[in-house]
Formats: C-alpha cells, structure tokens, sequence
C-alpha cells in the first residue's frame, strides 16, 4: 500500500521555471546585495574614518586661499575664521571676539587687529601677509 502511494508521487514534478522570474529574482537579489555592500561600507568608512582637527582643517584650506590677495583673500580667510570660530565655545555673533580670545589676542593687539575693519570698509588698509604668518602660527600651536 506505501508503495502505491509512492509510486503517484514519483510522477508529480515542479512546474518549470519561468526564465522572466528567474531574472526578476536574480536582479532584486543583486539590488540588495549592492545596498548592503553600500550601507557596510558607509559603516566602515565612519568607523575608521581619522578626525581631522579644527585647526588642522582650517590650516588646509587657508593653504587653498594662500595666492588670493585683496578683497576676495580677505574674504576667503573670513570664511575660514568664521568656521574655525563656530566650533569654539561661545555665543553670540562676534566670530572675532571668539577668535581673539582662542589665540590670545590676535585680533587685538597682533597682526589680525585691522581685520574686522577690512572686513567691514572697503579700501582698509590691511597687511595680509603678516596676519597669514601669525594666523599659520597660531593656528599650528592650536593643531598640536
């Protein structure tokens, strides 16, 4: 009697396989393999990544802006400050005050005293090479 029951099965297969769905498997299954590739790697890109130092970063980019000169140079350097500025401890909107008391002074008595009347007046006179020597060396000390 098992045997009869065996032998009908014997003869029961599986439709074939329609290549359409076959494809359609293949294809969502190599989507998903790829966003979780993407998603490991993104995971172990945040894991190792190095993090850079404010003043190190901030050194980087002035190093991008060295050659500009001028209303543009000044400008670009603002920009450089301004975000340097943001990271540092401190309210309000005087990026500058922040600045000077982070490096002692630099914006008040050394060279970056005039910069926020360079800024702010066109035609100011301002001596950007002594301050990016004073800023580089600031920022340096502040990298360490």
């Amino acid at each position: 009697m098992a045997d009869d029951r065996l032998a009908e099965l014997r003869d029961l297969h599986s439709p074939p396989m329609d290549l359409s769905a076959m494809v359609a498997e293949a294809l969502a299954a190599l989507a998903i393999g790829l966003v979780l590739a993407w998603a490991i790697a993104g995971v172990i890109r945040a894991l190792t990544a190095r993090r850079i130092p404010p003043a190190t970063r901030a050194l980087r980019r002035l190093d991008e802006v060295g050659a500009q000169a001028g209303a543009e140079g000044l400008a670009a350097r603002a920009a450089i400050l301004q975000d340097y500025a943001a990271g540092l401890d401190g309210e309000g909107d005087d990026w500058l005050g922040r600045l000077d008391a982070h490096f002692a002074g630099l914006f008040s008595d050394g060279a970056g005293k005039g910069l926020r009347e360079a800024l702010y007046r066109p035609g100011a006179r301002f001596d950007l090479g002594r301050f990016d020597a004073d800023l580089r060396a600031a920022l340096g000390r502040a990298a360490r």
